[in-house]
């Protein structure tokens, strides 16, 4: 990696291993991301979405949680933690709760 201090270049380099299916590495690249810039909502949301997609969606939903204390307006994150919540197990009042704040954020009925 030619920028090893560069957040977003390990944002790229995870959602790259990610595709090839190489998940702990993945996970690897976008916290160490994370560690360079803890404070960034989209290095939050990007390490939310690299535990999502590998299907670890107690860990998806802790990062989404984190990325909502940094900005608790942020509806995407709304909706996919809504969908870490539906995929971690039976837990419908949360989902709904995501949902709803999702779509009222984005300005949908």
């Amino acid at each position: 990696m030619r920028s090893p201090n560069y957040p977003r270049a390990h944002q790229g380099l995870a959602e790259w291993l990610t595709l090839q299916g190489r998940f702990d590495e993945a996970i690897e690249s976008m916290t160490r991301g994370l560690d360079l810039d803890p404070l960034a909502l989209y290095m939050n949301a990007a390490v939310f979405m690299t535990y999502y997609f590998v299907r670890r969606h107690h860990s998806a939903i802790v990062h989404g949680v984190q990325a909502l204390e940094l900005d608790p307006n942020f509806y995407p994150m709304h909706f996919y933690l809504g969908l870490a919540y539906q995929q971690a197990g039976p837990c419908p009042k949360r989902f709904r709760r995501s949902n709803a704040r999702a779509r009222s954020l984005n300005g949908a009925p």
